[in-house]
């Protein structure tokens, strides 16, 4: 299980770089729906490319992270840094899934909009699925 759990993860991870590529590569699809919005319809954030190629580095580094903890590649690093390394993203996956407060996540004040629907249906899911996978993957 936690194998099928680790190539679950991998590719959501990959396909979420794939995405993110396409984005920087100047694509327009679905861009709007993944940036929230202030309720003066501006972007409450507007990543530069050096940020976008900083995301697709992560999110292609965690899926390898995923593979190498259930044993399906090797990491040239220690095993206890790969599982600290492990943790410290499902908490930041659970963190994301909470959100700010304000514009993200289960506790946002801003309910309007793509992103914020975008947010609740699918976003926060897949945070918390990636979150709890990662922990489940780790702690095997």
């Amino acid at each position: 299980m936690t194998q099928t759990l680790a190539l679950v993860s991998c590719l959501i991870f990959l396909i979420l770089a794939g995405i993110h590529i396409y984005w920087i590569l100047a694509g327009k699809w679905g861009h709007n729906a993944a940036l929230p919005c202030t309720p003066e319809k501006t972007k409450a954030l507007n990543p530069d490319p050096l940020a976008t190629l900083l995301v697709i580095l992560g999110l292609i580094s965690f899926a390898a992270l995923s593979l190498a903890n259930a044993g399906i590649v090797a990491f040239p690093f220690d095993e206890k840094y790969l599982k600290i390394l492990s943790l410290l993203i499902s908490i930041i996956y659970a963190a994301r899934a909470i959100g700010d407060f304000k514009f993200f996540g289960i506790f946002k004040i801003q309910e309007k909009g793509l992103f914020a629907r975008n947010d609740t249906q699918s976003y926060i899911p897949l945070y918390v699925f990636l979150s709890i996978s990662l922990l489940i993957i780790t702690i095997k």
